[in-house]
């Protein structure tokens, strides 16, 4: 009877405590995103003049609770921001699903982070703004999500390497130099150039990673100074 007893003490609506617990922190979970979500829409629509108990007003809850699940505003911004990059990766990866060749994976990595990075660059810079000194301050945890999308790039880069296809290049280097040059192409084009054709860009893009991987640089090199084109010291 005693034991009858405390297995029923140990039920709620049918569920053990095992799957009360997990069910719980996949319900802070969800909570958790959809006040990210409603401080997108309200930073996207309010900029720096953004506050906490706007945000609250959005995601239809309390400001406390807000507050219960991000410390400060700054701490609600870099999650935010880590958020994205987890999103970003996640992206990547879900991009290369089907592609077996390193060229393909390569490709779709490139037009998936170029096109994510389109459609969300207003809203970064936004971000970045609320308090320009946070992305610095912020460097230690947001570099192990910047090294993750590093190390999707490198994983094909590897791939490759290995199969003959992209040669004269260190994958870990490479990948590093290929997130930048896609971010920072994506954002420029959206942000500070939009009478630029994305399209058109992303083409230049896929053109100068893909000549860059597959030219040996000392013969690209030696092209240039047969030409005279090197500069002049």
């Amino acid at each position: 009877m005693g034991t009858l007893t405390a297995t029923r003490k140990n039920r709620i609506i049918g569920l053990s405590v095992t799957d009360w617990s997990v069910r719980g922190g996949e319900f802070m979970e969800d909570k958790r995103s959809s006040i990210i979500a409603a401080a997108a829409e309200v930073i996207d629509k309010w900029g720096s003049q953004f506050t906490m108990d706007m945000v609250a007003q959005q995601a239809g809850v309390a400001k406390g609770t807000v507050y219960l699940y991000f410390a400060s505003k700054q701490d609600l911004l870099l999650s935010m921001i880590m958020e994205g990059l987890q999103e970003l990766e996640q992206g990547l990866k879900d991009a290369v699903v089907g592609c077996e060749d390193a060229g393909g994976k390569l490709a779709a990595i490139v037009t998936a982070h170029y096109q994510m990075v389109i459609s969300k660059a207003p809203l970064f810079i936004k971000l970045v703004s609320q308090d320009p000194m946070l992305f610095r301050e912020a460097r230690p945890e947001i570099l192990p999500y910047l090294k993750g999308i590093e190390g999707v790039y490198a994983d094909v880069l590897k791939q490759g390497v290995q199969e003959g296809c992209f040669g004269g290049i260190n994958p870990e280097i490479t990948g590093i130099i290929l997130l930048t040059l896609v971010h920072n192409a994506a954002a420029s084009c959206s942000i500070f150039r939009p009478d630029l054709s994305a399209e058109a860009v992303l083409e230049q893009v896929h053109t100068l990673i893909f000549q860059g991987i597959n030219a040996a640089p000392q013969l690209a090199f030696k092209n240039l100074l047969q030409e005279g084109k090197t500069c002049k010291v």
